[in-house]
């Protein structure tokens, strides 16, 4: 039995972190896994055109995409990319759309996954990381970014959400938060 395992998050609220100590956690437990993020598709383009691959840029583009071809385009494009995929474990790193939600919803064996944290301890996170661009960014910059029409929606695709983790402690705290989450999903699919 597959299952799919769908994650949210504003910028910074710990997705992508959390999607890594799942794959961990689900090799160690003898599962294939296998991840796929809805800005793989955005960055393939931006590679392919020569752009660099801002936050600002991925916006951009995912507007664009969604203008020219209508809503959806990028969902789409991710469930191509999975269906196929024989893991059986599929994390979707990125749900920020209404038609990502409407699409993981359609999908049986699936959960949606809420990671959110402070927006001021995320801008935090953002100077910390470093990401080309990113690194001296003021919050006023930060809060601006998260009224784009990429990251309006998650909020409100969070408040649905299956399961809601709150990262606002440190680090092995989140990890003791995701291994607990792995346990919680284990029961949920029989896995």
């Amino acid at each position: 039995m597959k299952a799919l395992i769908a994650l949210t998050s504003e910028q910074l609220g710990g997705k992508e972190t959390a999607g890594k100590w799942l794959i961990e956690l689900a090799k160690q437990d003898g599962f294939t896994v296998s991840q796929h993020r809805f800005s793989d598709v955005l960055n393939d383009i931006l590679a392919l055109l020569d752009i660099d691959k801002t936050r600002s840029n991925l916006q951009q583009l995912a507007a664009a995409l969604d203008d020219a071809f209508g809503k959806g385009t990028i969902t789409k494009a991710v469930k191509a990319r999975f269906e196929n995929d024989n893991a059986v474990i599929l994390i979707i790193d990125g749900v920020r759309w209404p038609s990502d939600e409407i699409m993981v919803r359609n999908i049986t064996n699936s959960i949606l996954i809420y990671i959110t944290a402070d927006q001021h301890l995320r801008w935090q996170r953002t100077r910390q990381r470093c990401r080309s661009g990113e690194e001296n960014k003021s919050l006023a910059e930060f809060c601006q970014d998260e009224l784009a029409r990429t990251e309006v929606d998650i909020p409100q695709i969070g408040s649905r959400a299956d399961i809601k983790i709150e990262n606002n402690g440190t680090l092995e705290e989140f990890d003791a938060k995701i291994e607990s989450l792995w346990q919680d999903i284990k029961r949920r699919f029989r896995l």
